[in-house]
């Protein structure tokens, strides 16, 4: 499957003249096919996933959420709406991201906030 998304973008960025264009719509295609993507150990469960995939530009992507596992920044959206109107609030000015043996995927996840707030790497080396 992964195999065929990637021969399919090649051809279309092979023929676009928008590579741009192109390259979101494979990279994009990907993206949605990983969730559903499951080792065969695991027939037996049955289970329900949601994928949720917002544009850049969708309000949303303000409302997403975090919680912290094993020092790693895990974003996440809630199908509850309880909190307040984040458009209300204030950005953050910047974020500091600490030490930390997940420090890069961390501030990968902060991805979206970038532009709106300084995000920062801490110098000091992690000392798991």
């Amino acid at each position: 499957m992964v195999d065929h998304i990637l021969q399919e973008g090649w051809k279309h960025l092979s023929r676009s003249n928008d590579r741009r264009a192109a390259t979101e719509a494979t990279v994009a295609a990907l993206i949605f096919i990983m969730p559903i993507m499951k080792n065969g150990g695991f027939k037996d469960e049955h289970e329900w996933r949601f994928i949720y995939l917002p544009e850049i530009e969708d309000h949303s992507v303000s409302k997403r959420k975090f919680f912290t596992r094993n020092s790693m920044i895990v974003p996440y959206y809630t199908l509850l709406d309880a909190d307040p109107d984040p458009s209300n609030l204030p950005p953050p000015a910047e974020i500091m991201i600490g030490p930390s043996v997940h420090q890069e995927l961390n501030y990968r996840s902060l991805d979206y906030i970038r532009g709106r707030a300084v995000i920062n790497l801490s110098k000091i080396p992690y000392r798991g």
